[in-house]
Parts: structure tokens; C-alpha cells; sequence
């Protein structure tokens, strides 16, 4: 989709423009391009601990890195940054970070910075080369990491999901609700069974959580199946080809089945909104629905290819091509291959 994927660059291009405040990304804002990396820090750029703090009296503006000290728990690092409008207090943008790196860009317009639990602050320094291989947190596309394919180790230790996001920048330029910071987020992704991604030379940040040591591959053949093919397949995502093979597959709903069931077919792992194939849904909307919705956003489910109602006692079916990598189920009773 080189047409949409332009696109996306040049919105990625804006977005980053817009927060950036650095004479370095001038020629770049101007020109339409994605600014690479951000400038190395001035000397006067110092670190500072979590708290609040007053911009251009006590921290000088530009992007800072905190990293996630062991022992933290389930504390989040979480950041507020404040514009001050006589007399109120206007938040520009806020975030937190579970794990791995936080960055944060300070503003020249903001008037004070407040953190928790984010241990010490430091200007953000880029590496010599891109890593290879990383672990949770934010990093910035082209300076700390290549695009590219990827997968990671999902952390068994938290029992929960791999969750990752391709962003236009490190923050939203102001407050979004969760429909607006869908729609902002180039792509987002979430399993609980593996953890890959497909970051695009057009992102400017990558973030994740849960997902533990990602490692570069060239292919979808290179990701690790979980399990040979089952008879069955119930809830969770499934890799088409090692995991589940191509073929037609259906899915019997009994009369006085409650709940929801959905699926989806994934066509690449960018977290797009493109990359759902079709969705599948009942007349109910309940737990499942919202759960998919969490999952893969508001827009994954406007923007579906196709929308297809299971009414209760009907017969759920589904065909998986070779266009797909991935199958998601929830709430399903076990899909079957036709003719098996």
C-alpha cells in the first residue's frame, strides 16, 4: 500500500514537526521529511530526579530518557508536562512507561514537568549505531532501532499480554481521549501468545510493554510457532502457515450459547488498521467485543474490510488465505478445518 503508507509518512512528518522544538528539525519540517534523530543535548542540559519541576529555572527544555530501576513493581513511571494559562493550569501531554526506557520531550513552552517513580532523568544521548535487539521501553526509529520485523519473548513472569504501539512522535502535541490517541497512533498491537512486530521506515517511535528482548528476522517464516497445528483452535492469535494451516474453517454455535464471539485475519503485523482483514461478531455486544476493541481500537473495527453477524445456534466460517499471518479467535467455541 505504497499510496497509504506515504501518506502516513507525511502525516508521521507533521506530527513530529509539531511537538520538536529544535532550529535542527527546521530544514525537515519545512521539506516534508521525518527528522531522523534529534540533536545531541547542550552541555547545559543536566539530569534531574523524579518531582516537579520548573522548565528554564530548574530543567532546561529538549527530550529526556529515564530508565526503569528493578524492584519498581508494578509502578508505573508517569510524567505530566504543564502549560501554564493565566491563571490555569493546562496539561500539554502526559504518559507512563511499565517498563524499559521512558523518553519524554520537554517543551520551551512548558512551564513545569512532573514525575513519579521514573528514578533519574537523563538527556537523551543517541547510540553510535541502531541495536539489533532491545528490551521494553520507548525508542526513537532510525537512531536507537531499524525498522524492520521483529520478535520478542513474551515476559511468562507478568502473565499478560505483549503490547506495543508505532507513533508519530513520543507524545501526543496535546490531551487525547482514547478514540483521538487511536487515530493518532500509526498502529498498535496486543497478544498474550506472540510478541511480533513491523515497524515501518516512516515511524518516528516505538514503544512496548511485556514483550521482553526483541530480536530482528527477515520473514514471517522465522517467527517461532507455539505448537504444531491442533484439531482445533480456540481463543488467542494463531500464526497461519506453522500454526494453522490455509484452508476453509467453521465454528458451531449452539442455541443458548451466551457471550461473544469474534475473529479476525491479519494480513501483516504494523498494527493497521489496513492489516485487518475481517472481523466477525454477534448481535450482543458484551465483554468479547470490548476486549477486541481494547485490543486493536476503535478504528480496527470502523475500517474492517468486512463485518459479519454470528446469530446464535448459526454456523461461524471462515477462510484463511495465504495473504494472511496471523488468525485471532475470542470467545469462540473451537474452530475445525472443513473436512476434517
Amino acid at each position: 500500500m505504497p499510496d497509504q503508507r506515504d501518506g502516513r509518512s507525511r502525516a508521521a512528518a507533521r506530527w513530529a514537526c509539531a511537538i520538536l522544538a529544535s532550529a535542527a528539525f527546521s530544514a525537515a519540517c519545512v521539506s516534508g521529511e521525518i527528522p531522523s534523530a534529534p540533536p545531541a543535548p547542550p552541555d547545559d542540559h543536566r539530569p534531574f530526579a523524579s518531582g516537579d519541576r520548573i522548565v528554564g529555572e530548574e530543567i532546561e527544555p529538549g527530550i529526556y530518557q529515564a530508565e526503569r530501576q528493578d524492584g519498581q513493581g508494578l509502578r508505573p513511571c508517569e510524567w505530566t508536562a504543564i502549560e501554564l494559562d493565566d491563571p490555569s493550569l493546562v496539561t500539554r501531554t502526559s504518559g507512563s512507561a511499565y517498563d524499559g526506557q521512558a523518553l519524554v520531550e520537554i517543551l520551551p513552552t512548558d512551564d513545569r514537568f512532573i514525575s513519579t517513580n521514573c528514578t533519574l532523568w537523563l538527556p537523551y544521548r543517541p547510540p553510535p549505531d541502531p541495536s539489533p535487539g532491545f528490551d521494553d521501553g520507548v525508542y526513537l526509529v532510525g537512531r536507537d532501532i531499524e525498522p524492520g520485523l521483529y520478535v520478542g519473548g513474551l515476559d511468562a513472569a507478568r502473565e499478560n499480554e505483549c503490547r506495543w504501539e508505532r507513533r508519530p512522535a513520543l507524545d501526543p502535541p496535546r490531551p487525547l481521549d482514547r478514540e483521538g490517541y487511536d487515530e493518532w497512533l500509526l498502529g498498535r498491537f496486543g497478544s498474550a501468545e506472540h510478541a511480533v512486530a513491523e515497524i515501518l521506515p516512516g515511524d518516528f517511535a516505538f514503544s512496548s510493554s511485556g514483550c521482553r528482548n526483541w530480536r530482528r528476522i527477515e520473514s514471517y517464516a522465522e517467527i517461532p510457532p507455539r505448537i504444531e497445528p491442533p484439531a482445533e483452535y480456540g481463543d488467542g492469535l494463531w500464526l497461519v502457515g506453522s500454526e494453522m494451516p490455509t484452508g476453509r474453517y467453521a465454528s458451531e454455535h449452539p442455541p443458548g450459547l451466551e457471550g461473544d464471539c469474534i475473529w479476525a485475519r491479519f494480513t501483516s503485523f504494523t498494527g493497521e488498521v489496513e492489516s485487518v482483514a475481517i472481523a466477525g461478531h454477534p448481535a450482543a455486544v458484551g465483554g468479547g467485543w470490548i476486549e477486541f476493541w481494547n485490543r486493536y481500537g476503535a478504528g480496527a473495527i470502523d475500517a474492517a474490510a468486512q463485518l459479519r453477524r454470528v446469530e446464535f445456534g448459526a454456523l461461524a466460517e471462515v477462510e484463511i488465505n495465504d495473504a494472511d499471518v496471523a488468525f485471532f479467535s475470542y470467545g469462540c467455541p473451537a474452530w475445525r478445518r472443513a473436512g476434517w
